[in-house]
């Protein structure tokens, strides 16, 4: 669908960019932009572990060990969803301190 020669891909990229530049414009003014030190870089290194325990289904796609019944291949997955919570949340409150 076209809108005076945009399509509504470019109007909504158009407009996201706006509120962006916006919000981060009334950031810098009341002083919530900080510069992060570069220790706090090293705990988003953390959020890559989901990704290497699930990257490589060829270690983890079996059925035994069984737990509650569940073959591996699931309740391994289901693992890491919860770890993944947990780092989101430590590293979260990382960055606030």
């Amino acid at each position: 669908m076209l809108v005076h020669g945009f399509t509504l891909l470019d109007l909504c990229a158009v407009s996201c960019t706006q509120i962006m530049r916006y919000a981060l414009q009334h950031m810098e003014e009341r002083g919530e932009l900080k510069a992060q030190p570069k220790q706090r870089r090293w705990w988003l290194l953390l959020l890559v572990l989901p990704y290497l325990g699930l990257c490589f289904p060829q270690m983890y796609a079996r059925a035994t060990p069984a737990l509650w019944g569940f073959p591996f291949f699931y309740w391994y997955q289901f693992a890491w969803v919860i770890a993944a919570s947990a780092l989101l949340g430590v590293v979260y409150w990382k960055f606030k301190e």
